[in-house]
């Protein structure tokens, strides 16, 4: 007898005999490779370190059993029950799980890398830190479900509903969510690299503080309501450029990067205000609240970050930002990097209005005198503190610079 048909012998002989056996075994790790375990009922079973790889264990009844730290990698599970099972740290590797019932199951720190997951109800669970990787979750309902911290990079998650799902802080690299229900879900601060969205409903759906490098974003359903603020649409080792609307961040991303599309920028009108600033603990506060200033008289800020050291490449990428943009404000308070893309910008966009913007007592760079003389840069405005900068936007800087474009124009 192997050691696979012992513990298969075991097992024929119900469950009381085979929790007895685990209880007065506790180091025993049973083996179940390869076994078949169709449509059997195996409720209320002791499966802890049990491996059952490549088994088939289709539309069996694992309800109340313990798993944990089970093998179940490469096994036919399709339409098998779960329910209330404890499966932290199980491993799911490449099973077929399609149909299968996981309600109130415990699922921390489970695998279901490249497992089939069609079919499956998650809805109401919590998800912590288990890694879906390249797993096929397609028609699967993800509703009011708490995914926090998890791994879905290069998951399917298309036709899905993901009504009220919690998404924060997980990876979602390269995951692909076309034509899915994502209404109300939260994905704030989530890396979506990579990742694809078509004909999806974000109607009511958090994206703040997302990274959205390279994403791909068709025919989506927005609302009011869709949050998508300080979106990053640049890779972590560049100097960090955020903007409000997933479409459009799609649209600059391509401007940076095609030559073709960067032809036609100069024709373009917009509400992009570009922001330059530094992000030092003291200037990032300014630079936030000139960002919600303007966006409640509905124009669309873009923040250039220099605190992030610059590559070769950084005054064409802030060249092309400013020419998408309506008008430029700069603040030049304690400006170490600015200065030179500054003066790039200037000399070659005369087109787009420039405000400088300073702290009183400051003193502007040595060679601002070469630029305040081009017409298209108005006179520095000096600030006393953020609130005063806030008020004089509301009452006085908008209008000038709306004026400046006009007279340019």
């Amino acid at each position: 007898m192997n050691e696979n048909t012992k513990y298969e012998e075991i097992l024929k002989r119900g469950k009381d005999y085979w929790n007895k056996f685990r209880d007065n075994n506790p180091l025993d790790c049973p083996q179940l490779i390869r076994s078949d375990l169709n449509k059997m009922d195996l409720t209320d079973y002791n499966f802890e370190e049990t491996n059952f790889f490549r088994s088939d264990i289709k539309e069996s009844n694992f309800e109340n059993a313990n798993l944990k730290n089970a093998n179940l990698g490469r096994t036919n599970a399709e339409g098998s029950i779960f329910k209330n099972s404890n499966l932290t740290n199980s491993n799911f590797w490449r099973s077929n799980l399609k149909n299968a019932v996981f309600s109130k199951a415990t699922l921390f720190q489970t695998n279901f890398r490249r497992a089939n997951l069609m079919n499956v109800d998650f809805s109401e669970m919590t998800l912590h830190l288990v890694n879906f990787s390249k797993a096929n979750l397609s028609k699967t309902n993800l509703c009011c479900t708490s995914m926090t911290n998890s791994i879905l990079i290069d998951a399917i998650v298309s036709n899905s509903s993901l009504h009220n799902a919690k998404l924060n802080n997980s990876n979602l690299e390269g995951a692909i969510f076309d034509h899915s229900n994502l209404n109300k879900a939260d994905f704030s601060s989530v890396n979506l690299t990579k990742s694809r969205f078509i004909e999806s409903n974000l109607d009511g759906a958090i994206f703040n503080n997302s990274r959205i490098y390279g994403i791909s974003a068709w025919n989506l359903v927005i609302s009011s309501s869709t949050q998508q603020r300080n979106l990053i649409i640049t890779k972590e080792d560049e100097p960090t450029i955020t903007t409000d609307n997933i479409e459009v961040a799609q649209f600059i991303y391509l401007l940076l990067n095609n030559s073709k599309i960067r032809n036609i920028i100069d024709t373009i009108t917009s509400k992009v205000v570009l922001i330059l600033g530094r992000f030092t603990s003291k200037r990032k506060k300014v630079l936030d609240l000139i960002r919600e200033e303007f966006r409640k008289h509905d124009y669309l800020p873009v923040i250039f970050d220099f605190d992030v050291p610059a590559r070769r490449d950084t005054q064409e990428t802030l060249t092309t930002l400013a020419r998408l943009a309506r008008f430029i404000i700069a603040d030049i308070t304690d400006a170490k990097c600015i200065p030179q893309e500054l003066v790039s910008i200037v000399q070659t966009l005369p087109s787009v209005p420039v405000l400088p913007i300073m702290l009183k007592g400051e003193q502007p760079w040595g060679m601002y005198d070469h630029i305040k003389r081009y017409p298209w840069v108005i006179d520095i405005i000096l600030y006393q503190n953020s609130d005063l900068l806030i008020n004089d936007i509301k009452s006085n800087i908008i209008c000038t610079l709306e004026k400046k474009v006009k007279e340019l124009l």
